[in-house]
């Protein structure tokens, strides 16, 4: 799983090493008879973003993740993702439906930058890992709401940041 400049991809790293460190992940995905063995069960929320794609591909091509749901209400980006991702990803217009159904331990979210609080509430009610694109909060109070669920649920959020900050690659792979 390469990007461009022949590094892992940042978001990815990070999701599945806060599932391992947190202690979640395939452990959790085993007991319940849902996961692949060692592997960190991922899902999409939006496909509203271009580099979403990029994500896609690289979670396809993870070993120690994978796609399981991808949560779209937009038929033209499901029937995109449809011919790029593996033909077992299930596919759902409702994202809580989706959270509640395939049981994600960590979330990928590529929506409008307004849902991102309303997207945490519902993966922190049931303790799965988050991750946003920038910015992750459109104000300070959603930011501070955002703090007091990843606390509360014992989960920590994560945002996305450029690909560019290449001096993050080295650290990020080593949970990896």
């Amino acid at each position: 799983m390469t990007n461009r400049c022949g590094l892992r991809s940042w978001t990815l790293t990070l999701m599945c090493a806060l599932v391992v460190v947190f202690g979640v992940g395939a452990n959790i995905a085993n007991a319940q008879g849902t996961g692949s063995a060692g592997k960190t069960r991922l899902a999409a929320i939006g496909l509203d973003h271009d580099h979403v794609w990029s994500l896609l591909k690289d979670m396809a091509g993870e070993s120690s993740a994978e796609l399981i749901a991808i949560a779209e209400s937009d038929a033209g980006l499901v029937a995109r993702a449809q011919k790029q991702v593996p033909a077992g990803v299930k596919f759902y217009t409702d994202y809580v439906a989706m959270l509640d159904e395939a049981k994600p331990d960590a979330v990928i979210v590529t929506t409008s930058n307004d849902k991102h609080l309303e997207i945490l509430r519902q993966c922190a009610k049931r303790h799965i890992h988050y991750s946003a694109e920038k910015p992750m909060a459109v104000n300070a109070a959603d930011a501070r709401e955002m703090e007091r669920l990843a606390n509360e649920a014992k989960r920590l959020p994560a945002r996305g940041v450029s690909r560019r900050m290449t001096t993050i690659f080295p650290v990020a792979s080593i949970f990896s």
